[in-house]
Protein backbone atom coordinates (compact mmCIF):
# COMPACT_ATOMS: atom_id res chain seq x y z
CA UNK A 1 0.00 0.00 0.00
CA UNK A 2 2.85 2.36 0.84
CA UNK A 3 4.38 1.63 -2.55
CA UNK A 4 1.13 2.55 -4.30
CA UNK A 5 0.92 5.81 -2.36
CA UNK A 6 4.57 6.57 -3.09
CA UNK A 7 4.15 5.81 -6.80
CA UNK A 8 0.99 7.94 -6.89
CA UNK A 9 2.84 10.85 -5.29
CA UNK A 10 5.71 10.54 -7.78
CA UNK A 11 3.23 10.29 -10.66
CA UNK A 12 1.39 13.44 -9.49
CA UNK A 13 4.66 15.36 -9.13
CA UNK A 14 5.79 14.31 -12.59
CA UNK A 15 2.52 15.32 -14.23
CA UNK A 16 2.17 18.63 -12.38
CA UNK A 17 2.89 21.69 -14.53
CA UNK A 18 6.10 23.39 -13.58
CA UNK A 19 6.94 26.95 -14.47
CA UNK A 20 10.42 27.24 -15.92
CA UNK A 21 11.97 30.65 -16.12
CA UNK A 22 14.98 31.58 -18.22
CA UNK A 23 17.21 34.48 -17.47
CA UNK A 24 16.27 37.02 -20.15
CA UNK A 25 19.75 38.50 -20.17
CA UNK A 26 21.34 35.09 -20.76
CA UNK A 27 18.78 34.28 -23.46
CA UNK A 28 19.40 37.59 -25.23
CA UNK A 29 23.13 36.99 -25.03
CA UNK A 30 22.80 33.54 -26.56
CA UNK A 31 20.60 34.89 -29.37
CA UNK A 32 23.03 37.76 -30.03
CA UNK A 33 26.02 35.38 -30.10
CA UNK A 34 24.11 33.08 -32.44
CA UNK A 35 23.35 35.96 -34.82
CA UNK A 36 26.98 37.11 -34.75
CA UNK A 37 28.11 33.57 -35.55
CA UNK A 38 25.57 33.35 -38.41
CA UNK A 39 26.85 36.65 -39.80
CA UNK A 40 30.42 35.38 -39.62
CA UNK A 41 29.46 32.16 -41.34
CA UNK A 42 27.68 34.25 -43.95
CA UNK A 43 30.87 36.25 -44.60
CA UNK A 44 32.79 33.04 -45.18
CA UNK A 45 30.19 31.75 -47.63
CA UNK A 46 30.22 35.06 -49.51
CA UNK A 47 34.03 35.23 -49.60
CA UNK A 48 34.43 31.64 -50.79
CA UNK A 49 31.78 32.09 -53.46
CA UNK A 50 33.26 35.34 -54.78
CA UNK A 51 36.84 34.11 -54.86
CA UNK A 52 35.74 30.89 -56.56
CA UNK A 53 33.81 32.86 -59.18
CA UNK A 54 36.97 34.88 -59.88
CA UNK A 55 39.02 31.64 -60.06
CA UNK A 56 41.31 32.96 -57.34
CA UNK A 57 44.04 30.92 -55.69
CA UNK A 58 42.92 32.72 -52.50
CA UNK A 59 39.58 30.85 -52.38
CA UNK A 60 40.93 28.14 -50.02
CA UNK A 61 42.18 30.93 -47.75
CA UNK A 62 38.78 32.60 -47.36
CA UNK A 63 38.51 31.84 -43.65
CA UNK A 64 42.09 33.00 -43.08
CA UNK A 65 41.33 36.27 -44.92
CA UNK A 66 38.32 36.93 -42.71
CA UNK A 67 40.18 35.95 -39.54
CA UNK A 68 43.17 38.16 -40.35
CA UNK A 69 40.84 41.04 -41.23
CA UNK A 70 39.13 40.64 -37.86
CA UNK A 71 42.50 40.41 -36.10
CA UNK A 72 43.59 43.77 -37.50
CA UNK A 73 40.10 45.34 -37.43
CA UNK A 74 39.94 45.75 -41.21
CA UNK A 75 36.84 45.53 -43.40
CA UNK A 76 36.48 41.80 -44.08
CA UNK A 77 36.33 42.21 -47.88
CA UNK A 78 39.15 44.77 -48.28
CA UNK A 79 42.20 42.50 -48.55
CA UNK A 80 40.61 40.25 -51.17
CA UNK A 81 39.32 43.30 -53.07
CA UNK A 82 42.77 44.87 -53.26
CA UNK A 83 44.06 41.60 -54.70
CA UNK A 84 41.31 41.85 -57.31
CA UNK A 85 42.55 45.25 -58.45
CA UNK A 86 46.27 44.57 -58.17
CA UNK A 87 46.49 41.07 -59.65
CA UNK A 88 43.10 39.86 -60.85
CA UNK A 89 42.68 37.96 -57.56
CA UNK A 90 46.19 36.47 -57.75
CA UNK A 91 45.85 35.26 -61.32
CA UNK A 92 48.57 37.63 -62.56
CA UNK A 93 51.51 37.49 -60.17
CA UNK A 94 55.13 36.40 -60.52
CA UNK A 95 55.37 32.67 -59.96
CA UNK A 96 55.87 31.72 -56.31
CA UNK A 97 55.81 35.35 -55.15
CA UNK A 98 52.37 35.05 -53.50
CA UNK A 99 52.20 38.84 -53.85
CA UNK A 100 48.64 39.46 -55.00
CA UNK A 101 48.60 43.03 -53.63
CA UNK A 102 51.51 44.65 -55.44
CA UNK A 103 53.17 44.97 -52.02
CA UNK A 104 56.44 46.93 -52.15
CA UNK A 105 55.60 47.97 -55.71
CA UNK A 106 55.26 44.30 -56.60
CA UNK A 107 58.86 43.53 -55.65
CA UNK A 108 58.11 41.62 -52.45
CA UNK A 109 57.90 37.83 -52.36
CA UNK A 110 56.33 35.84 -49.56
CA UNK A 111 56.74 32.25 -48.38
CA UNK A 112 53.06 31.54 -49.02
CA UNK A 113 49.61 33.12 -49.02
CA UNK A 114 49.30 33.06 -45.23
CA UNK A 115 52.60 34.94 -44.87
CA UNK A 116 51.45 37.41 -47.52
CA UNK A 117 48.04 37.90 -45.92
CA UNK A 118 49.56 38.47 -42.48
CA UNK A 119 52.07 41.00 -43.85
CA UNK A 120 49.51 42.87 -45.95
CA UNK A 121 46.90 42.98 -43.17
CA UNK A 122 49.46 44.18 -40.64
CA UNK A 123 50.77 46.75 -43.11
CA UNK A 124 47.30 48.05 -43.94
CA UNK A 125 46.60 48.43 -40.24
CA UNK A 126 49.89 50.20 -39.39
CA UNK A 127 50.42 52.31 -42.50
CA UNK A 128 46.82 53.32 -43.21
CA UNK A 129 44.18 52.49 -40.62
CA UNK A 130 46.18 53.58 -37.56
CA UNK A 131 46.63 56.94 -39.29
CA UNK A 132 42.93 57.40 -39.96
CA UNK A 133 43.06 56.31 -43.61
CA UNK A 134 40.22 53.82 -43.32
CA UNK A 135 38.54 53.83 -46.72
CA UNK A 136 39.78 52.94 -50.20
CA UNK A 137 39.38 56.61 -51.15
CA UNK A 138 41.71 57.73 -48.34
CA UNK A 139 44.17 54.88 -48.93
CA UNK A 140 44.34 55.42 -52.72
CA UNK A 141 46.75 58.41 -52.90
CA UNK A 142 49.41 56.53 -50.92
CA UNK A 143 48.81 52.90 -51.97
CA UNK A 144 48.31 53.58 -55.69
CA UNK A 145 49.18 57.24 -56.37
CA UNK A 146 49.34 57.00 -60.16
CA UNK A 147 45.91 55.34 -60.36
CA UNK A 148 43.06 57.62 -59.26
CA UNK A 149 40.50 54.94 -60.21
CA UNK A 150 42.03 52.43 -57.77
CA UNK A 151 39.60 53.22 -54.93
CA UNK A 152 36.57 52.89 -57.22
CA UNK A 153 37.80 49.49 -58.39
CA UNK A 154 38.47 48.31 -54.82
CA UNK A 155 34.96 49.45 -53.86
CA UNK A 156 33.54 47.55 -56.83
CA UNK A 157 35.14 44.30 -55.65
CA UNK A 158 34.22 44.93 -52.01
CA UNK A 159 30.61 45.28 -53.08
CA UNK A 160 30.83 42.22 -55.33
CA UNK A 161 32.16 40.12 -52.44
CA UNK A 162 29.82 41.48 -49.79
CA UNK A 163 26.75 41.13 -51.99
CA UNK A 164 27.29 37.51 -52.99
CA UNK A 165 24.15 35.60 -52.20
CA UNK A 166 24.68 32.31 -50.44
CA UNK A 167 23.30 29.33 -52.32
CA UNK A 168 19.90 28.33 -51.04
CA UNK A 169 19.65 24.72 -49.98
CA UNK A 170 16.07 23.47 -50.15
CA UNK A 171 16.95 19.96 -49.01
CA UNK A 172 14.74 18.70 -46.23
CA UNK A 173 15.68 15.92 -43.87
CA UNK A 174 12.67 14.13 -42.43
Amino acid sequence: MQIIILLSAVFIVLLSPVNVYADQTASASIIRESRIEEARDDRLIRMEKALSLYHSDLAPYSKFIIDISDKYDLPWSLIASISGVESGFCRNIPKFSYNCWGWANGNRSFTGFEDALETVASGLKQIYFDRGLTTPELINPIYAPPTPSWARKVRFFMSAIENQTPDINLEFNL
